[in-house]
């Protein structure tokens, strides 16, 4: 009689979440989440907001966000006029020492440089119905 031993590789896999995002409108809170099974010290978040264009925060020449060794992080996204209308936000998390050429100060989709570098992302819609109560 033979026993075999069966041994599971289970690798986790990268995520990140956005736990509190500021209401739409609002200039003054930070946008936050965190990030899992990704090493806070190799790792950054991006962040991007979608107004008519989207745009990297807090700035397009400081566009990596630091994980904390809890894997939480935090990232001000009203950064220029106008960004507390944006309609949706996206978080990437790349590694930390990432760069790419920055060209423009908005895209109209997010930069295919910045989805090929991620191992993890999340985009969410932010809700317009406090601006519009009749909706």
């Amino acid at each position: 009689m033979s026993s075999s031993l069966s041994v599971s590789n289970h690798v986790m896999t990268p995520s990140i979440n956005i736990n509190s995002q500021p209401e739409y409108g609002n200039r003054l809170k930070n946008l936050k989440g965190n990030v899992q099974n990704a090493t806070p010290s190799k790792y950054s978040v991006i962040v991007l907001i979608l107004t008519n264009k989207w745009e990297i925060k807090p700035y397009n020449n400081k566009p990596l966000t630091p994980i904390r060794e809890d894997g939480s992080w935090s990232c001000d996204i009203t950064t220029n006029f106008g960004d507390h209308l944006a309609v949706k936000i996206a978080a990437f998390v790349v590694h930390s020492d990432f760069q790419m050429e920055v060209n423009e100060q908005s895209y109209m989709n997010v930069p295919a440089e910045i989805i090929d570098a991620s191992i993890a992302h999340t985009i969410v819609a932010r809700s317009t119905d406090k601006l519009n109560p009749s909706m």
